[in-house]
């Protein structure tokens, strides 16, 4: 399984590349979810202007920022670094998420390759999507945005 020090070595080795997506998906997250950004630095326990600057790279993306901005919005933090940078090996998450190798994901027909590196990546941002427009459907409701 994957240690806090192995977390902490891919949050140094992400390339530009991946941590501009991690941090944009990131910020759309935070603006989709319409929690202020004072809040969740106040529930984080950082200063004001501090998430701004993260955003803006100005400071350095912190796996504690990933953690605690999803904690808040109630989204798994996971689907970020899996954005970010999905594995190479669809087998290779498998085994680290304990499930068999012999085990087919259930989307799959009986037959059908496992997915590669770029579909693992389109059905990745495709369930973040889903769950930010969920989340959109669900704060919409329960605050009446959804009548008109």
């Amino acid at each position: 399984m994957l240690s806090v020090s192995g977390i902490l070595f891919v949050m140094n080795a992400l390339s530009k590349e991946e941590s501009d997506c991690m941090l944009g998906l990131l910020e759309s997250a935070v603006r989709q979810s319409r929690v202020p950004i004072r809040r969740l630095e106040r529930e984080l326990g950082l200063s004001q202007g501090y998430l701004t600057s993260v955003f803006k790279g100005r400071i350095q993306l912190k796996v504690s920022h990933v953690y605690g901005i999803a904690y808040i919005l109630e989204m798994e933090p996971l689907f970020f670094f899996l954005h970010a940078s999905p594995p190479k090996s669809p087998e290779w998450l498998m085994r680290e998420l304990g499930i068999g190798t012999n085990i087919r994901p259930p989307f799959l027909a009986d037959g059908e390759p496992l997915p590669g590196r770029r579909e693992m990546l389109e059905a990745i941002q495709t369930a973040i999507q889903s769950e930010l427009e969920q989340l959109f459907r669900e704060q919409s409701s329960e605050t009446g945005l959804d009548q008109g």
